[in-house]
């Protein structure tokens, strides 16, 4: 009987390894086969490829499939069955991980499934998930003995900066690719007064000492805190004051992002004991393309508080009390709805048992802090802070405000299922969670610590709040980084899970360069947007007469005259006291600076633009390029 099972065993053996060396064959084949295709896009799209080569391609990879079986086979005349199986068993399991190959290529060629997005994402989570098995068994077996990144030893302590200098450097260079294709947009004349325009003046203001002022889009007495409660803001002035202009937004908030993969590095290091683990995690958060559109549409202190969130999460799990509480007081600050994703956060944390005591009392606090900011201060000072326009399809007729929202939740929660997963929604979950395999939901809680994101977001009627090209990801990603830290750790944290933690975290990197690949900016992704508009990665000779002749124009502004401008001029002259845009009016601006196509259609733009000329108040002064500047006549102003 003993001899039977052996046999078997080894019989199992030999099959399981040449079926991995048949795939590997074949996938490398495939791959070398693809070369010879002339018209790969129509192959992907159309399925459309001449019959005869399709024949000697199919042909070709079924024989690689079965060529290493019968070669091994092969060699059982010289020697024994037993040492054939271990052999294939082996060299099987090491060469497993080229079968995937096969399957990723395709992906190189982005524009043949770039349309597709729900198809391609659902494709790239399907090899993800294999890539994460493979990976386990290709450790597990094809390299018993070979050592995984664990807990670093004291005397290791030189060899463990490594990949924090790695992690510095990344976000070093993730920063100067920010910064430079940011200010680039800018210069294109592609920022708006909503919502770059609309800081800028605040930021000036602030300077200024003049409490949250903001013109462009409230007028004259505008006051941002009747929009939102970014009294972090204050912190930012003496960066400012050095150069007081939107450019300078711009870097700061491209330093803020650039700065996330730190946290999320000290956050992964200390739950799954391995620098080397969180540096990749780090790169992970720095490719994830959630992050990247937000950078690109305009400014937005939401988009800021990346790093913020991620700091509160790691001293989460420290002892470090006050700097928790400082860095926590900072994040509420920031933006009055940061305290929803910190309470949701800090329930998870407490159910998890991290500081049961000190997490209960964050979550508490914080969500203290959103309802009292964000449903009894903001509208007591007139503000329009419940934003229930945004959920104006979940609306119960005949209710007020958010009350109407909250009355469709509980009365139909089938109407607010099908509203919540419509394709564009599914598509906005796919992009968050695919690069992350999903991990941060798998946890048996964890999808509490989403709940404020799901509402802020999925749940709203208004396609920017769903879309991963806005500010509004920054409700998801940190969050989400921390919940699977989390449940990696319960799941593959133990010593004897070591090799399945690595290959998962390998599967993870893999899923996500795949879709930063598609939908991200650091590989240049033609699917790549920053807010409304595509991303352009070139700077060409029209940009640059067009910035030329706009700075001509504006040379000759007078820095304390109050000015009214379209909406995408709006940000490189709101620096002043009164900065408005045509949108919502001139207001009987000494200047006006108008892009000729932007007041042609039917936006109010064209009706203030309009009334202010046809009140015979304004002259014009000079025009350069696609641009026209007027000017307020004084001599009118003197015979009225």
């Amino acid at each position: 009987m003993s001899e039977l099972r052996a046999a078997q065993h080894n019989g199992a053996r030999f099959l399981i390894g040449a079926a991995w060396l048949g795939a590997a064959a074949a996938s490398l084949c495939f791959c070398v086969n693809l070369l010879f295709v002339e018209d790969r896009a129509a192959l992907w799209t159309d399925n459309q490829m001449d019959p005869i080569e399709r024949r000697l391609f199919v042909v070709l990879v079924i024989v690689s499939a079965l060529l290493p079986g019968v070669l091994a086979a092969l060699t059982i005349r010289w020697y024994s069955f037993a040492d054939v199986a271990g052999r294939a068993w082996l060299w099987g399991h090491r060469l497993s991980p080229l079968a995937l190959l096969a399957p990723i290529v395709p992906l190189v060629d982005r524009a043949s499934f770039i349309g597709k997005p729900i198809t391609a994402l659902s494709y790239m989570l399907v090899i993800g998930l294999c890539a994460a098995a493979i990976g386990t068994r290709f450790l597990e077996h094809g390299f018993p003995a070979m050592p995984v990144p664990g807990p670093a030893p004291a005397v290791d302590r030189w060899r463990a900066l490594v990949p924090s200098a790695l992690t510095a450097a990344v976000c070093v260079a993730l920063f100067a690719h920010f910064a430079y294709f940011a200010l680039m947009r800018h210069h294109q004349m592609r920022s708006d007064a909503y919502d770059l325009g609309i800081f800028d003046n605040m930021m000036w203001h602030l300077t200024h000492g003049q409490w949250f002022g903001s013109t462009p889009a409230f007028g004259p007495e505008g006051n941002h805190l009747h929009r939102h409660t970014t009294f972090g803001a204050a912190l930012l002035v003496p960066l400012y004051a050095i150069w007081p202009r939107s450019e300078t937004l711009l870097i700061l908030q491209a330093a803020f992002a650039a700065s996330t993969p730190i946290p999320i590095y000290m956050l992964g290091r200390r739950l799954l004991q391995s620098p080397w683990l969180g540096f990749v995690f780090a790169l992970c958060y720095a490719l994830y393309a959630p992050t990247h559109g937000p950078v690109f549409y305009d400014f937005h202190f939401l988009t800021m508080a990346s790093p913020l969130f991620a700091w509160v999460f790691y001293l989460s799990f420290t002892s470090n009390t006050r700097a928790l509480v400082a860095m926590t007081i900072l994040t509420l600050a920031w933006r009055e709805d940061t305290g929803a994703v910190l309470a949701a956060a800090g329930i998870v944390l407490w159910l998890w048992g991290v500081h049961p005591r000190r997490t209960l009392i964050l979550a508490m606090v914080c969500g203290a802090h959103f309802v009292l900011t964000k449903f009894v201060l903001m509208p007591l000072n007139g503000s329009h802070a419940s934003f229930a326009g945004y959920y104006h399809n979940l609306q119960a007729p005949g209710a007020p405000g958010f009350w109407a929202v909250i009355e469709t939740w509980l009365t139909n929660p089938f109407y607010v299922f099908d509203e919540v997963f419509e394709r564009k929604r599914l598509l906005y979950i796919l992009q968050l969670f695919v690069p992350l395999l999903f991990f941060p939901l798998r946890g048996k809680t964890t999808w509490l610590a989403l709940v404020p994101a799901a509402v802020f977001t999925l749940m709203a009627s208004r396609d920017p709040l769903f879309e991963i090209y806005f500010q509004y990801t920054v409700f998801w990603a940190p969050t989400a980084f921390l919940l699977m830290f989390m449940v990696l750790e319960r799941r593959l944290g133990a010593p004897g899970r070591r090799k399945a933690l690595v290959a998962n975290t390998a599967a993870i990197l893999l899923t996500t360069i795949l879709t930063s690949y598609f939908y991200g900016s650091v590989f240049e992704s033609p699917g790549m947007k920053g807010g409304f508009g595509p991303i352009s990665y070139e700077w060409t000779e029209r940009d640059k007469a067009r910035l030329a002749a706009f700075r001509e124009l504006v040379a000759r502004i007078p820095p304390d005259a109050s000015i009214a401008a379209t909406s995408r001029e709006v940000p490189h002259l709101s620096n002043r006291k009164s900065a408005y845009s045509l949108q919502i009016g001139y207001f009987d601006a000494d200047y006006i600076l108008a892009r000729r196509k932007l007041v042609s259609g039917k936006e109010p733009a064209r009706k203030h633009y309009e009334e202010a000329l046809a009140s015979g108040r304004y002259r014009k002064l000079a025009s350069k390029n696609i641009f026209v500047l007027w000017k307020r006549s004084d001599e009118v102003e003197a015979q009225e």
